[in-house]
């Protein structure tokens, strides 16, 4: 997950180009999340057990 982190993906946005920097990287997150369904909702899972323990 090191690339999500990376200057490539995450830009500090442009004044005028802020909003469509924001759903840019909202459709690629959106595309990583239908090529790893599965993973995501593993994910999900784990994160709402954590959250109960507490």
């Amino acid at each position: 997950m090191d690339f999500l982190l990376s200057p490539h993906f995450v830009k500090p946005p442009n004044e005028d180009m802020e909003t469509q920097s924001i759903l840019n990287q909202l459709k690629f997150l959106y595309k990583i999340i239908n090529a790893f369904p599965l993973l995501t909702l593993i994910n999900c899972l784990c994160l709402i057990r954590e959250f109960k323990r507490f």
